[in-house]
C-alpha cells in the first residue's frame, strides 16, 4: 500500500469493460458486461466503487439497469443484487448506474451499500429513506461484478457503453 502524506491510498485497482458488444431488446434481465475481481482484491476498509452506463433508444417505457456480483460469469446460480436503477422517464437517453460498497469483513454479511429496494437513483449520492443494505460477499475468492439491464418495451433498444469497477 501507499502512503501520500499520512494518507492510506489503499488497493489500487480499476476494471474497465468498454467494448460495446452488448445491445438487447429483451424485456427480461441479460447481462450486459463484467469485470472480473480477483480473490484478495479488496480488503477490509476498502470502498468499492462501480459505474455502468447504457444508452437507450426508444421512448416507449423506462429501462431498468443493475448490478450483481456471482462467482460466475452468468446470472445463473445465485447472483448478488447489489444496484437497480429505473428512471421515471421513458426518452431518457443515458441511463448511468453508479454505486460504492463498503467492505467490512472479507466474508459473510461484510459490505454495505445503497439499498437495491430504492430504484429511482442512478447514483447513491442522494439522501433515501431506507437502511444501508448488507452484501453477504466472499472477496477472498474471484468474483465477477455485473452489469445487467433490460427494456420496459421491445420496441426500445438499450446498449451497454462500459462499466468500470475501482477501489476508492
Amino acid at each position: 500500500m501507499a502512503k501520500l502524506i499520512n494518507y492510506d491510498i489503499g488497493n489500487p485497482f480499476v476494471a474497465t469493460q468498454t467494448t460495446v458488444t452488448a445491445s438487447t431488446t429483451s424485456v427480461s434481465n441479460v447481462l450486459m458486461g463484467s469485470v472480473l475481481i480477483p480473490a484478495n482484491t479488496f480488503v477490509v476498509g476498502d470502498v468499492v466503487r462501480c459505474y455502468a452506463m447504457y444508452e437507450k433508444v426508444g421512448a416507449n417505457a423506462a429501462a431498468t439497469v443493475r448490478f450483481y456480483a456471482n462467482t460466475t460469469n452468468n446470472l445463473s446460480g445465485s447472483p448478488v443484487l447489489l444496484g437497480v436503477y429505473t428512471p421515471s422517464v421513458a426518452n431518457a437517453g443515458g441511463y448511468p448506474l453508479f454505486r460504492k460498497y463498503t467492505i467490512n469483513a472479507t466474508s459473510g454479511s461484510n459490505t454495505f451499500g445503497y439499498n437495491t429496494s430504492t430504484t429511482t437513483q442512478g447514483n447513491d449520492t442522494q439522501p433515501i429513506a431506507t437502511a444501508l443494505e448488507i452484501f453477504n460477499l466472499n472477496w477472498t475468492s474471484d468474483l465477477y461484478l455485473i452489469a445487467s439491464a433490460n427494456v420496459g418495451s421491445a420496441s426500445d433498444t438499450l446498449t451497454f457503453r462500459y462499466l468500470k469497477v475501482a477501489n476508492g
